[in-house]
């Protein structure tokens, strides 16, 4: 099975879906829709679209402890147990 690019966007989304907006989901993906009149009203600002980005990055990252154990572990982010399973 191949991974593709949209694959990984299709997942980006799924995951962005459930943790934010729809708002916020459709301006990370970079969609627009001109027939949407309540767009320009619901537009989120940048703030709210990075504080979201943050959250869906440490969600995902949470899924593979050691990834994020390398990348993350700190002060303000704890090291999470990894899976002995796969060491041995």
């Amino acid at each position: 099975m191949k991974l593709g690019m949209h694959d990984l966007r299709r997942t980006f989304g799924r995951v962005a879906e459930g943790l934010t907006s729809y708002a916020v989901v459709k301006r990370l993906l970079n969609h627009r829709n001109t027939t949407d009149p309540t767009e320009r009203y619901a537009e989120p600002d940048k703030e709210r679209v990075f504080d979201a980005l943050q959250l869906i990055e440490l969600h995902m990252l949470m899924t593979s402890p050691e990834l994020y154990n390398t990348l993350l572990a700190s002060a303000k982010y704890p090291p999470l147990p990894e899976n002995q399973e796969n060491k041995e």
